[in-house]
């Protein structure tokens, strides 16, 4: 499928009171489909057009294993970068 790439993208920001910001940024990168996956998720009807080409997949919960959905989430990757920020943060005091 030509011209059919799309991202999914989330940026987070933990602010801390003295002003510092961290930011994290996670992205799913895959392909348009011309047809959805067969079944709606109510709420993310994006992750019913887009498909992994990587994997095979829909980013569909149905599509993927529980272990593929941790690792190609997008809020997931962007979390999991602000973990390690606040895992810093803590042992610091």
């Amino acid at each position: 499928l030509e011209k059919r790439e799309a991202q999914l993208c989330v940026v987070l920001d933990l602010s801390l009171p003295s002003g510092k910001i961290f930011t994290s940024r996670g992205v799913i990168r895959g392909i348009i489909t011309e047809k959805p996956f067969h079944t709606l998720t109510s709420g993310f009807p994006f992750r019913s057009l887009l498909y992994i080409p990587e994997i095979g997949k829909y980013y569909h919960q149905d599509d993927l294993t529980f272990a593929e959905n941790l690792q190609y989430n997008h809020r997931g990757k962007a979390l999991k970068k602000l973990k390690t920020v606040i895992k810093r943060l803590v042992v610091r005091k």
